[in-house]
């Protein structure tokens, strides 16, 4: 176990393989684990990957507040002072994305790429397709045996994500590793839910505004599953950043990270060995003009 110590934090990640680097960023109430099992051997003989337990998670320290992508993104800039690396790829799945496009957005001289993998970002969540999402059929018999049905959803999506999260944690077609977490995990992830300020955080623009995602200039490609909620948001992004790309992967939703994990990896890789080129080449074949991307 690796620990890396950041002011009175300290943040617990893994570093395999050569070459460029890559450093993998989890969404909330998931870890590491996610990348470790799934992507990260994927990647290791093409690159240098880290994957690290964002506070509060796995085995990193858990304070009482500071949860906010924002607060996630200056916890990155430190851990990457202390591992030493000057400039790297990110990806980020869900929340995680959030927190890699904060980093771009404030240190672009440090960052060579972003993927954003179905990341919903705070200020577009008027964009998710809450109505059609397909987990109101596919989980029917297991949100109403939890009781959560879309009346429920309706009432908490608004305000703090604690009962949603507490809730979350029992249905493990929810949180696609729950299902897999031992139950020392799921109590570290109930300790976070009640003692922190991550319910409610995490839901905080925190300055990434719709404004400041134009302003990013750090090659994106936006990878979202189709029958994910938050669909609808790759192509926006696309729109509003003259530096990103967008792809949805058919079959697959949320978790196309783990669920469709070739296909993934066939956007991945390519991407990441020439972002700039990668990008301007698929805008380019969908007739837009305008490009706006840091060499």
């Amino acid at each position: 176990m690796r620990k890396a110590n950041i002011g009175n934090l300290s943040l617990h990640y893994l570093t395999q393989g050569k070459g460029s680097d890559v450093v993998l960023i989890h969404g909330v109430t998931s870890s590491m684990a996610v990348w470790v099992m799934h992507l990260m051997p994927r990647l290791v003989s093409d690159f240098r990957v880290t994957a690290f337990d964002l506070r509060g998670h796995g085995l990193s320290d858990a304070p009482a507040t500071g949860y906010t992508s924002l607060d996630n993104a200056k916890d990155l800039l430190a851990l990457l002072d202390v591992l030493q690396i000057e400039r790297t790829h990110l990806i980020g799945h869900s929340f995680g994305g959030s927190v890699a496009l904060q980093f771009a957005l404030a240190h672009p001289e440090r960052t060579a790429s972003v993927l954003v993998a179905d990341t919903g970002l705070a200020c577009l969540r008027t964009m998710r397709d809450i109505d059609n999402w397909h987990g109101w059929t596919t989980w029917k018999d297991d949100l109403e045996k939890y009781g959560m049905d879309r009346a429920w959803f309706d009432a908490v999506d608004e305000g703090d994500a604690r009962e949603m999260f507490e809730k979350g944690l029992e249905v493990p077609t929810l949180f696609a590793q729950s299902g897999r977490m031992s139950r020392r995990g799921k109590d570290r992830l109930r300790r976070l839910i009640a003692q922190t300020t991550i319910a409610d955080d995490f839901r905080k623009v925190a300055g990434l505004t719709e404004q400041s995602l134009t302003e990013i200039t750090v090659p994106i490609l936006a990878v979202y599953g189709a029958t994910s909620m938050f669909r609808n948001i790759a192509p926006h992004l696309e729109k509003v950043m003259l530096c990103c790309l967008h792809r949805i992967l058919e079959g697959t939703g949320h978790f196309s990270v783990m669920d469709s994990l070739d296909e993934f990896v066939s956007c991945a890789i390519p991407f990441m060995n020439n972002p700039s080129e990668f990008v301007l080449a698929g805008r380019t074949a969908k007739n837009k003009s305008q490009v706006r991307i840091d060499q």
